[in-house]
C-alpha cells in the first residue's frame, strides 16, 4: 500500500523528521522503508538516540498519521490504472501491508473502487514476523488460495522486495527516485519499473 499504491512515504517523512527533530539527535533521518510499525519506531528510536520507547514513539506516529489518511491520501501514479489492468485480466487481488489495520481501512474509506476489487487485504500486525520476513505475503497467499509461486508481488521497498522473495513469488519493484534508486533493485527484484506507469505501458 504505501509507496505503491498511494503517496504515503513523503508524509511518513515529514512526521518521522518532525518527531525526531523534536525528541533526538537531528541527524539524518535513518530509511525504515517497509519496515512494520514497531520495528520502524525502535529503529529511529535508537539510531536518533530518542528519549521515547519505541511504543511510545509508534504511538505518536500512529496518532499523526492516522489524521492524514483520513484526510484522504493521494494515490501514487497510475495505481488506479495498473489495479484496472490486473483486475480486467481476472487476476486475484489482495493487499499486503506492514501498515495498521486502522490505516488501510482509513485508505479504502476514500476509494470505493479498491474496496470492490481487493478480494484480501492482510496488515502488518496479523503476521508473526514483519518484512524482510516472508510472513505477511505467505499469509495473503493462504487466504486467496494460491501458491506463492503464483503469485506477483510489487515493491517499492527492498525489504518488501526480499520478504517477497524469501515467499517465493515472483517480484516487481516499483521505484520511486525522490527515495530509492533502480540500482538498488538490481538483481534484487525480478523485475524494476520507474513506476506503475512504465509497468502499464509494458
Amino acid at each position: 500500500m504505501d509507496g505503491t499504491l498511494v503517496d504515503s512515504e513523503g508524509a511518513w517523512v515529514r512526521l518521522n523528521s518532525a518527531l525526531v527533530a523534536k525528541f533526538g539527535d537531528g541527524k539524518k533521518l535513518v530509511n525504515t522503508f517497509g519496515m512494520p510499525a514497531i520495528e520502524s519506531a525502535r529503529t529511529i528510536v535508537q539510531f536518533h538516540k530518542i528519549s521515547l520507547t519505541p511504543e511510545e514513539f509508534a504511538r505518536q506516529q500512529h496518532e499523526a498519521i492516522i489524521e492524514v489518511y483520513r484526510d484522504g491520501i493521494e494515490l501514487m501514479p497510475c495505481a488506479k490504472d495498473a489495479v484496472i489492468s490486473a483486475h480486467s485480466q481476472g487476476l486475484k487481488l489482495a493487499v499486503a501491508t506492514s501498515s495498521r489495520r486502522e490505516l488501510l481501512d482509513a485508505f479504502l474509506e476514500h476509494q470505493q473502487f479498491f474496496r470492490d476489487v481487493f478480494l484480501i487485504t492482510v496488515t502488518g500486525p496479523e503476521v508473526a514476523r514483519g518484512k524482510p520476513a516472508p510472513d505477511i505475503f505467505i499469509e495473503t497467499a493462504k487466504r486467496l488460495g494460491v501458491a506463492p509461486s503464483e503469485c506477483l508481488v510489487f515493491e517499492d521497498s527492498v525489504f518488501g522486495v526480499q520478504a517477497a522473495k524469501a515467499a517465493g513469488m515472483y517480484c516487481a519493484a516499483i521505484v520511486d527516485e525522490r527515495y530509492n534508486k533502480r540500482e538498488d533493485f538490481v538483481g534484487v527484484a525480478d523485475e524494476v519499473f520507474g513506476s506503475l506507469c512504465e509497468y502499464v505501458r509494458a
